[in-house]
């Protein structure tokens, strides 16, 4: 008899996971909020596999492991590091946007009201 096929695990399942876990521990609840929008980034562009296959071995720093778990919620190492690269890989656009413009709005910007 065949043993049935494991289920597999979508990033954004795992980025709800997260999110989950993050809003029960997390002490920055938009943490869980902008790692799943990230991971929704890459994926809408079709940079991630779909499953997790590269396998890393790291030398870390306790001390940021620890603050990345506390902010992420979650004391998995596979979920902090990718939560981590997700956020490197695809940065939050607006902040990319406040930075290039010098925190400024164009001289034509019309406010809608």
């Amino acid at each position: 008899m065949a043993r049935p096929e494991p289920k597999r695990h979508t990033e954004v399942e795992r980025a709800r996971a997260v999110r989950g876990q993050s809003r029960r521990r997390s002490l920055d609840p938009m943490v869980a909020e902008r790692v799943e929008q990230a991971l929704a980034r890459l994926r809408d562009d079709g940079r991630l596999a779909g499953e997790r296959g590269r396998r890393l071995s790291v030398r870390v720093d306790p001390g940021l492991v620890a603050a990345a778990a506390e902010r992420i919620g979650t004391e998995n190492p596979t979920d902090i590091i990718e939560s981590a690269l997700a956020l490197l890989a695809s940065p939050d656009p607006f902040v990319h946007w406040l930075l290039t413009t010098g925190d400024r709005l164009p001289e034509d910007f019309e406010l809608a009201i």
